[in-house]
């Protein structure tokens, strides 16, 4: 009997988790930008469009989710925040620029003091080093609450 309750509340409780984190997965608020170039997260390049943007939590880690369409382009992890003193109060995706080559590094939301960095990846690293280390161009394009 004991041990059919423990099971019992286990259960429960392992099945209030996952609703937790599906509820979780779900929030964020959606926002739109019109990207007018190519650009590059992690080693995918998009084309130019209207994009979807979303930062959310999954399995308790957070995510930025990028769809074009309806279609979900790709889900992205989040490796850390960064701050600024600055509080602009537009929504804002950051890409650095080198030459003719897009790579999204942040996601700002609002009036937010922290954006949201994705990790460098291999291809921008490897534009970097073939530039010899020249700075990046930093371009930012308006999010809209969607």
């Amino acid at each position: 009997m004991k041990k059919t309750i423990f099971t019992t509340l286990t259960m429960l409780s392992f099945l209030m988790t996952l609703i937790g984190a599906s509820a979780q997965a779900q929030s964020g608020t959606a926002m739109v930008a019109d990207v007018p170039f190519e650009f590059t997260i992690k080693n995918q390049t998009l084309p130019a469009g209207k994009y979807e943007v979303r930062v959310a939590m999954r399995g308790g880690a957070e995510t930025l989710t990028i769809s074009s369409d309806r279609e979900a382009k790709g889900v992205y992890f989040v490796n850390r925040r960064a701050r600024r003193g600055d509080v602009s109060g537009a929504p804002q995706l950051i890409f650095h620029r080198y030459g003719d080559r897009y790579f999204l590094a942040q996601v700002w939301q609002g009036n937010d003091k922290e954006a949201y960095t994705l990790p460098t990846s291999r291809a921008e690293l490897e534009v970097r080093t073939a530039m010899n280390g020249a700075a990046s161009t930093i371009v930012a394009i308006t999010l809209i609450e969607h």
